[in-house]
């Protein structure tokens, strides 16, 4: 049984983070045609912290 739950824990992790990566492509993109958009860079910062927070958890997996 506690295997099933960690391959779940791993899929939708690495679910989470894709999405995460879409939405940095996203922002990246946005970020070029408006470079003074200073939120939506903190955004981007907040998002890819997350993203390597989720990266390093699902390594010690």
């Amino acid at each position: 049984m506690p295997t099933k739950n960690k391959e779940r824990t791993k899929t939708l992790l690495l679910e989470e983070v894709q999405s995460f990566t879409i939405r940095v492509k996203q922002l990246t993109q946005h970020l070029k045609k408006n470079p003074k958009d200073f939120s939506a860079e903190r955004g981007l910062y907040q998002i890819l912290a997350k993203r390597k927070r989720l990266l390093n958890y699902l390594n010690t997996l």
